[in-house]
């Protein structure tokens, strides 16, 4: 932690508005209940259900998470660091709402295509409805990704 971080509020470890102090030990808070979480549920399932498949999963889940929790721990410094929050960064919270918007579009399209034009669920496409849902699914990313493109062109230009 340099005296002249941009970041810091004073002297001490007090972020500036727009930024929240990181430490190790949230990185632990964050990480540790997701991992005892995937551990019971796959154990549940397993015990449930009888097939260890379930607990293979949870097994790896539990494994990549983990790893992103030993990743992002190592990449914060033992006394922490000021990261900008989603609030400060610019156009993110428009970003979200916006990916949010078209996770319940692709969702509820898939279920509408899925109910009225039922796909055949193996093999290869062949009835109306998978290449309905095929084109639907291009259509989807075709507008995430406009939009998104769309939101960070207009808070770059704010911010610059």
């Amino acid at each position: 932690m340099s005296v002249h971080d941009p970041d810091l509020d004073g002297a001490g470890p007090k972020a500036k508005p727009g930024f929240i102090w990181f430490t190790r030990s949230r990185w632990d808070r964050i990480f540790l209940p997701g991992v005892l979480a995937s551990l019971a549920l796959s154990l549940i399932s397993a015990w449930m259900t009888g097939l260890s498949r379930f607990l293979l999963a949870g097994l790896g889940g539990s494994a990549m998470l983990s790893a992103f929790w030993l990743v992002s721990r190592r990449s914060t410094p033992p006394e922490g660091k000021a990261i900008q929050t989603v609030r400060g960064t610019p156009g993110m919270v428009p970003l979200l709402a916006w990916l949010g918007t078209c996770a319940a579009l692709a969702i509820g399209g898939i279920e509408m295509i899925d109910h009225w034009f039922p796909l055949s669920r193996r093999g290869p496409p062949r009835t109306f409805g998978d290449r309905l849902m095929i084109g639907y699914a291009v259509g989807i990313l075709a507008l995430m990704v406009t939009g998104a493109s769309l939101i960070e062109r207009r808070f770059r230009r704010k911010s610059s």
